[in-house]
């Protein structure tokens, strides 16, 4: 049993569920908002397809963390887990900064604190693994 493998699949599954849930909402309105929402919107928000590339990136590590799981990994498989994440820890905070940093009514949904736990972990089990922390 890897578990690689089983972290990296959950933290896959926890950024594709992410996108479907709120990442943030406005108080005054009660107006909850998704990242496939903000895909949604496209002109009105500048960054719209933020959401659609971490929906992309996700299924990718979703797909990597297979592999990892049936024990068929390489070292390019756990880099490209640990970019992928990043990539989707830091897309998650620009729109956190962009939408919820500069507003004092809208706050951050459960769907955006997913994304960035997910980018930790697809981040921390390869390194871990690397590192010889983790049972492979």
């Amino acid at each position: 049993m890897s578990y690689v493998g089983i972290i990296v699949l959950l933290g896959a599954l926890l950024a594709l569920v992410g996108v479907f849930l709120d990442w943030y909402f406005v108080d005054i309105t009660n107006m909850r908002v998704s990242g496939w929402d903000i895909f949604d919107l496209g002109d009105i928000y500048d960054l719209y397809y933020l959401p659609l590339i971490v929906l992309i990136l996700a299924a990718l590590a979703l797909i990597l963390g297979l592999l990892e799981f049936a024990g068929k990994s390489s070292p390019i498989t756990r880099i490209l887990l640990i970019v992928f994440g990043l990539l989707i820890a830091v897309l998650s905070f620009v729109v956190y900064n962009d939408i919820v940093g500069d507003s004092n009514l809208a706050e951050m949904g459960i769907g955006l604190y997913m994304e960035i736990i997910a980018g930790i972990m697809l981040i921390l089990a390869p390194v871990l693994a690397m590192a010889g922390v983790l049972k492979e």
